[in-house]
């Protein structure tokens, strides 16, 4: 029989010292002895603490992402992932079923909520909590798992020994603090129908789920972006040739200051995005700096003739730029 995993307590103790999970940890909140030790198999690491922010749904997120390592040899079946409140112990969130494989992003390219021997994830965690409530100073998170058992009993058989049922595993990790509530931003667009594409938070769209390993860390860039969209009065997202940017109702739109705020400098027009063939070209489609360009080449965050100069201040709405094609 494959020995439990309180039997490989030296093993897994001995792994966990040379581990290091990408980007900066969040700070650790004073220790807390209430919760049972259990040698686990599974590493869960958050990359960051959650910041509380209010949707458009009326509802409270803390979005963020836990890191997931698989030390054992065999897979780990995730069953159920409860949030809880780290004072209180009361559960405010569960994770469990096709709601925990939406969330689940195996490396590797694999689905499911099974991580192999030896592999590794990311878990995208969205705690939602009615407006108004009182959000937690730190959460705690419960792992409802089951542990592969390798091997089998050794018989006079030639035939493969029948594989053990898995090993049912639960336990608490340690407590995570929740940063400050996001600061408030008025829009940066105005009219109606603007639609907000691939923002956050559940399931993982392209933006939430964008996790880039640079320098040997993980960063969550894109955690909050959003694409916005506006669909013309046939609420249809354009009405021509796909590869004029006239087909677009928000083409032309004007873009507002979200805050007060001072600019640095304008972004060059090397660092504008050029329509070519139905595609988009970084720089300009790989031109020089300083060559113009031709109609239709879009300005983002084009200035006005009579913009403001670098080093001078800007009001909150003011008009800050236009999405408009150069017509140069």
């Amino acid at each position: 029989m494959a020995p439990s995993w309180g039997n490989r307590c030296l093993l897994v103790v001995t792994l966990g010292l040379g581990l290091a999970v990408a980007d900066t940890p969040p700070m650790a909140l004073a220790e807390d002895t209430s919760a049972k030790e259990v040698v686990t198999p599974l590493v869960a690491t958050p990359i960051a603490s959650p910041n509380p922010v209010l949707g458009a749904d009326d509802k409270v997120h803390l979005a963020y992402e836990m890191v997931l390592l698989n030390m054992a040899p065999g897979d780990i079946g995730l069953k159920k992932i409860e949030t809880l409140d780290a004072a209180s112990g009361a559960v405010i969130g569960t994770l469990e079923g096709d709601g925990l494989a939406q969330m689940a992003k195996l490396n590797g390219g694999s689905k499911g909520t099974a991580l192999p021997g030896g592999g590794s994830g990311i878990l995208f965690m969205d705690l939602t909590l009615p407006k108004g409530a009182a959000v937690p100073k730190s959460i705690r998170h419960r792992f409802d798992v089951e542990v592969a058992k390798t091997g089998g009993a050794q018989g006079g058989s030639d035939h493969d020994p029948a594989p053990e049922p898995p090993q049912a595993l639960v336990f608490t990790g340690d407590p995570l603090p929740v940063g400050a509530a996001a600061v408030v931003i008025a829009p940066p667009l105005k009219g109606s129908h603007w639609v907000a594409g691939g923002g956050c938070c559940e399931p993982p769209s392209y933006h939430r789920g964008a996790t880039l390993p640079i320098n040997g860390a993980i960063h969550v860039a894109e955690r909050f972006a959003i694409d916005f969209v506006q669909l013309n009065d046939k609420n249809m997202l354009n009405a021509g040739p796909q590869d004029q940017l006239s087909s677009y109702a928000y083409f032309g739109d004007e873009i507002y200051s979200v805050a007060d705020g001072r600019h640095r400098r304008w972004p060059s027009r090397a660092g504008a995005w050029q329509a070519s063939g139905g595609r988009h070209h970084p720089n300009g489609g790989g031109q020089p700096r300083g060559r113009r360009y031709r109609r239709g080449a879009l300005h983002l965050l084009r200035p006005y003739a009579a913009g403001k100069r670098a080093g001078e201040g800007w009001r909150h709405g003011q008009d800050r730029a236009s999405a408009r094609a150069s017509r140069q």
